[in-house]
């Protein structure tokens, strides 16, 4: 095996789609000493008889091999050949706060970075424009005696991560994980196209509409200008205006500014619906509009960067479960325009995902898996829920729960209610928490919970067998092979938290996020044609552009790979397509089937 690691100029964008110019190649093989190595045709040759050579061992692979293909050349290694460092600490834990490679190397082998202490110093003290912050960007600028070290540091600590930790996780999971990086780095250099002439134009319109909606709130509020989205400001200037008698608080103490809330103690409802359709607007512009164009490129195209394990430093921040996000630009979430009333004279709320487009000549599809963590509780729960979703595939789960609650309590509680319920003993949510997700008193919400458990008996032994073997010391798996021990106790609200009531969380939604892994990788490597794109993932579906003459075909392809007997509980998924994101029409579940 052969550890690399780049010293490379300054990032800037995204260094996939641009990757930095290298400095220097620090290069570690196991019959040598490690070595920094900065002339440029001695470092390709190094690079390219790597490639043609042995294994190679990165941390955080995609950077180093984007960097490496792109200057100096070679052919893409397969996969199985690319071995990274990331993968292995997010499996040793996953509730790390960082997987970056110094600061786990001093945590778990005991191996201070005094190097790069130095070489820090010497750039503080020599490169003006340099902060504490931004120091790394001008390594490229440091003496080779000072950076050598440093670059040498890194590969010794790489291997010897490696050499630790390698026997102790699931070599499935792992596999699983280096399959799908180079399917997700072809992907943000491929990016999806982008309807900028429109959003340039909206996101004007967008801004100038919130402007007009922050001089109607403070003219409602008879004040001048503040900060609308301080909470603290906000109420401060409620209360002032005497529009307040009784707040509800947050779990601090704070009066509490959230919309549901402002709903019930507001006396000015017109001033509620402009602070809620404010909030709404300041997320489409702040989160999506500016940032989508700021990350746009002179090829009409934005890249965005996937996240597939879980990092909590600045914007590659990912999911502790395993699932999929993505950064810069954010995909993730964008807000639904349904649902929000528009106060007369202000424009519409952008549909966000109306402004990616498929390829040309191509149409856009999507396929949602159907209730993806319900069916995954069932395969776990092994019960009631489990024989119903096989005697019908296409089981609705909460209306079941519904009815069984009736059975059991003679009243027939809403749909909403119960699915609401559900997915509280998912997420580990309590009585309090559920109240509030209700909009009902605690004793409601006690009640409905202990009808739940009660209709679902399996269901309610996993959530107690999940937290009693954390309790215990022991850990969950997940469907993909992953182990998920307590998270670590921490002091909240001044008093100290356990958190075993979680693992049936990371249980549920690892699972489902090793799922989505596994089917974009079957899908990619065994279903989709060549021509067919993969655009993007949130959560529980996947999207594709594919040609406009065969996308019936391409869409029983991408069912095909999502509907995989993966589980012991059937796995059914329902597509969409449109000319756009945004703009998708439902399958049928004939024309699903290939039958209409």
């Amino acid at each position: 095996m052969i550890t690399l690691d780049f010293e490379t100029e300054g990032i800037v964008g995204n260094p996939l789609v641009h990757p930095p110019k290298p400095v220097g190649l620090a290069i570690w093989a196991e019959w040598s000493d490690p070595k920094y190595v900065t002339n440029w045709t001695y470092m390709r040759d190094i690079w390219l008889w790597a490639l043609s050579s042995d294994d190679l061992l990165f941390h955080n692979a995609p950077f180093d091999l984007s960097v490496g293909l792109h200057w100096l050349g070679g052919k893409e290694p397969k996969w199985e050949r690319v071995h990274d460092t990331m993968f292995i600490l997010f499996q040793q834990d996953p509730y790390s706060h960082s997987l970056s490679l110094k600061p786990s190397a001093d945590r778990l082998l005991d191996l201070p970075a005094q190097e790069e202490n130095d070489l820090h110093n010497w750039i503080l003290a020599n490169v003006p424009e340099a902060t504490a912050k931004t120091a790394g960007a001008y390594i490229c600028r440091a003496p080779v005696q000072l950076v050598a070290p440093y670059a040498i540091g890194d590969v010794y600590r790489t291997r010897l991560l490696f050499d630790k930790y390698i026997g102790g996780i699931s070599l499935e999971a792992y596999d699983r994980e280096r399959r799908l990086a180079p399917k997700l780095r072809a992907s943000s250099v491929k990016g999806i196209r982008l309807d900028r002439e429109r959003l340039e134009i909206d996101t004007n319109t967008c801004l100038e509409s919130m402007s007009t909606c922050d001089d109607r709130i403070y003219e409602r509020l008879g004040c001048e200008e503040f900060n609308i989205g301080s909470g603290i400001q906000l109420a401060d200037r409620l209360d002032k205006a005497g529009l307040v008698d009784n707040w509800i608080l947050t779990p601090k103490g704070r009066r509490s500014t959230a919309k549901d809330n402002l709903i019930k103690v507001c006396k000015d409802l017109d001033l509620v619906q402009l602070l809620a359709y404010r909030s709404t607007m300041k997320t489409c512009t702040g989160t999506f509009m500016l940032p989508w164009l700021n990350f746009s490129e002179e090829d009409g195209r934005v890249h965005t960067e996937w996240n597939q394990v879980a990092n909590d430093e600045g914007v590659h921040a990912g999911a502790r479960t395993g699932r999929l996000s993505s950064s810069r630009p954010n995909f993730q979430n964008p807000p639904n325009p349904f649902g929000i009333t528009v106060p007369e004279g202000l424009v519409d709320l952008p549909n966000m995902r109306g402004y990616l487009l498929p390829e040309e000549h191509h149409i856009w599809i999507q396929r949602d898996f159907s209730s993806q963590e319900i069916r995954i509780l069932a395969h776990f729960e092994d019960g009631a829920l489990l024989a119903a979703y096989i005697n019908d595939p296409f089981l609705d789960p909460h209306e079941m729960a519904r009815q069984l609650i009736l059975q059991i309590t003679e009243f027939l509680y809403e749909r909403k209610d119960v699915k609401i319920t559900g997915f509280s003993i998912i997420y580990g949510a309590g009585v309090p928490g559920l109240a509030q997700q209700l909009g009902r008193p605690k004793g409601v919400a006690f009640e409905l919970r202990e009808a739940y458990f009660k209709a679902m008996p399996a269901a309610a032994q996993l959530a107690a067998s999940t937290r009693a073997r954390g309790q215990s010391g022991g850990f969950i798996t997940t469907w993909g092979g992953r182990q998920y021990y307590t998270e670590p106790s921490k002091v909240v609200n001044g008093r100290m938290r356990s958190f075993e009531y979680k693992l049936l969380n990371y249980l549920i939604q690892g699972s489902a996020g090793d799922q989505t892994k596994q089917v974009l990788n079957d899908w990619w490597e065994d279903y989709k044609d060549p021509e067919t794109i993969f655009m993007t993932t949130i959560h529980d579906e996947l999207n594709a552009s594919t040609p406009l003459d065969t996308w019936r075909g391409e869409m029983q392809q991408l069912q095909a790979a999502m509907d995989q007997p993966l589980f012991d509980a059937p796995m059914r998924s329902e597509g969409s397509y449109g000319k756009n994101w945004g703009a998708l029409k439902k399958m049928t579940r004939e024309m699903d089937y290939g039958t209409g």
